[in-house]
């Protein structure tokens, strides 16, 4: 990837600020709705020229970037030998990363929410997926199984109209309980 331009984070902004003076630092970028993280040389980035960074990381989510902030902000003691190790190897670099992703592994971060439909069973659940560069994990926030054909259609129909707000329903389920859903469909 070749960056033309950082667009700083306010976290990031200001972890930047105070590591202005090291040689090498992380910045954050977003582009094409993907998110990333970046170990640069600050000089070739002061000085406005395309450049490479020396390691990439890629994210799906804000979420999964603040993660990543965090746990690179816990090892910024680390980021000039990092950045001397790019320098010298990318290839260098991205084993020693990915061997420390395995052994310290970044927070799980919220990805994506999944709607599970199995019409012969009739069931329906909803789930908060979590990821980190070393797995996923669903959150289950509900589940229901339907005797009635009709019962299950009438909630199929209400997750259709109600898409768009599940990050609103999984503050709802967080608060009260998964009964709210149920009494949603039921009204």
């Amino acid at each position: 990837m070749t960056v033309t331009s950082i667009d700083f984070g306010p976290s990031a902004a200001q972890l930047w600020a105070s590591r202005q003076q090291d040689k090498y630092a992380f910045v954050s970028n977003e582009r094409d709705g993907l998110y990333y993280l970046l170990l640069v040389d600050t000089a070739v980035l002061a000085s406005g020229v395309q450049f490479v960074p020396l390691a990439l990381m890629e994210f799906a989510t804000p979420e999964q970037l603040a993660a990543a902030w965090t746990w690179v902000g816990e090892r910024c003691e680390q980021w000039q030998d990092w950045g001397r190790l790019g320098a010298a190897s990318y290839a260098e670099l991205h084993a020693h990363l990915a061997d420390l992703l395995r052994t310290e592994p970044m927070e799980m971060a919220f990805m994506a929410y999944q709607l599970s439909v199995d019409p012969k069973r009739r069931t329906i659940s909803l789930g908060r997926l979590m990821a980190n560069h070393v797995s996923t994990a669903r959150i289950e926030l509900w589940t229901r199984s339907y005797k009635s054909r009709a019962q299950y259609i009438k909630a199929c129909r209400w997750f259709d109209e109600n898409t768009g707000n599940l990050a609103a329903l999984d503050e709802q389920v967080t608060a009260h309980g998964p009964a709210v859903i149920d009494a949603a469909i039921a009204a």
